[in-house]
């Protein structure tokens, strides 16, 4: 095995659901999903309806292989136009030596703060860390 990438499907079980649009966007929202739909982008959902994405998991390949990466991204999405899925969704850290690949193909990113945190019971494996980047695991979060 020299890589893993898997699509997890959380809509039976986790929902982003639309209460609404702010006035703008409930105008707008009918001519972005017709622009979205030309362009091959997700649609904005109606209100009441819920967001349905795809979010990837074990995104981890021998040596950080670029190409090998792609490979593994090109087949899981893919796989996902065949899944009532809109958005593939993937967290990686700034540290990531995978994150290029994905920037280069995001139609919108989401920067955010990572903090570590553990009981005093926990500081022996904190102590531990090696200084690699740390997984995030979307689908738990």
């Amino acid at each position: 095995m020299v890589g893993t990438l898997a699509g997890w499907d959380q809509h039976p079980f986790q929902q982003t659901v639309v209460d609404g649009y702010s006035t703008h966007l409930q105008w707008t929202r009918p001519a972005y999903n017709c622009w979205a739909a030309i362009r091959g982008r997700p649609h904005l959902p109606k209100p009441g309806e819920a967001f349905r994405p795809l979010m990837a998991a074990l995104p981890v390949v021998e040596n950080n292989d670029p190409r090998l990466f792609e490979a593994l991204l090109d087949t899981l999405l893919a796989r996902a136009t065949k899944r009532p899925c809109d958005y593939l969704m993937i967290g990686l850290h700034e540290t990531d030596a995978l994150l290029p690949v994905v920037l280069g193909r995001a139609t919108t990113t989401y920067v955010t703060r990572l903090y570590y945190a553990c009981w005093e019971d926990g500081d022996p494996l904190r102590i531990r860390l090696d200084g690699r980047p740390p997984y995030l695991e979307l689908g738990c979060l």
